[in-house]
C-alpha cells in the first residue's frame, strides 16, 4: 500500500472521521472527506487544522453520489485510494442480515 497517497473518509468533517482525515493528510495523504453535514464540512473547511483535506457535502447511502465522489477522487487523485468507511449509523444485525437499504 506505500504506493497509494489518496485517501477517501466517509463521515469525514466531523468526530472520528475528522481525526482520521486530517491525520491523514498531515502525514502527506491527499485526503478527500465526505460528510452528508453540510454545516460541518464548511466548518471544517476553514479551520486550518483541516488545511489538506478537500471536503465534500455528499450522502453515501445514494448509490450515485458514491459513484460521483469516486470518479472525481480517480480524475483529481490518481487510480487508487485507500477508503475509510466512516459513516455509520448503528444496525443492531449481523451484517449478512442487511438488506441493501439498511446497508
Amino acid at each position: 500500500m506505500s504506493d497509494i497517497r489518496s485517501a477517501i473518509v466517509t463521515g469525514g468533517a466531523q468526530g472520528i472521521g475528522r481525526v482520521i482525515a486530517t491525520t491523514l493528510a498531515a502525514n502527506g495523504y491527499r485526503v478527500a472527506a465526505v460528510d452528508i453535514d453540510r454545516e460541518a464540512v464548511e466548518e471544517c473547511s476553514s479551520m486550518p487544522e483541516c488545511a489538506g483535506v478537500g471536503f465534500i457535502h455528499g450522502d453515501i447511502t445514494d448509490e450515485e453520489t458514491v459513484r460521483s465522489v469516486a470518479e472525481r477522487v480517480v480524475k483529481e487523485r490518481g487510480g487508487k485510494a485507500l477508503l475509510v468507511n466512516n459513516a455509520a449509523i448503528a444496525a443492531n444485525m449481523k451484517p449478512e442480515l442487511l438488506t441493501r437499504e439498511a446497508w
